[in-house]
């Protein structure tokens, strides 16, 4: 951590097995939530411990288990508005919900085949978003090895349609 005032180092925090790929600070400020590369836990630190031990492994309040032991990606995580849960993807197409003031794990959302690297809740609406790495797509129009004139390409752009757009409006 660094002090933007003074720009001085005033804690070093170990504990992840990859590389650092997130931080999150929580609503209150007490805890920072971390994320690692080819780590299996999503870390939540109490920063108002920092100081009383050399040992900064040590300031970890849960571990929380998600699926990215053995990826490279960064899987994202997202904190709730209200500040009570955190959000992360994995490579098992899981969305994983924690609570943060027990650390455990409450819901378990299977969202797609392949890895959610990640995972954003809106700020008043009750919706998670979520990017995956699926480039498969379900409509046979996006095709690309369609033979069909000019006209059925238009047809198949790679977008919502007008009517899709006016129901999302």
């Amino acid at each position: 951590l660094w002090d933007s005032r003074s720009h001085d180092m005033t804690a070093v925090m170990r504990g992840h097995k990859g590389g650092l790929t997130q931080v999150l600070f929580t609503n209150d400020g007490h805890f920072l939530l971390s994320g690692a590369r080819q780590d299996p836990h999503l870390l939540c630190w109490d920063l108002r411990m920092l100081g009383s031990t050399d040992d900064g492994d040590s300031h970890v309040v849960y571990r929380m288990e998600r699926d990215t032991a053995t990826t490279n990606q960064r899987i994202a995580f997202s904190l709730e508005p209200c500040g009570r849960h955190v959000a992360t993807g994995g490579c098992d197409g899981c969305v994983r919900v924690f609570d943060l003031q027990t650390g455990s794990r409450v819901c378990d959302m299977a969202v797609a085949s392949d890895p959610v690297n990640g995972c954003d809740f809106h700020p008043f609406l009750p919706l998670l978003a979520v990017a995956t790495g699926h480039r498969r797509y379900a409509s046979a129009a996006w095709s690309s090895d369609s033979d069909d004139s000019d006209e059925s390409e238009s047809e198949s752009e790679v977008g919502p349609s007008e009517g899709s757009r006016a129901a999302a409006a």
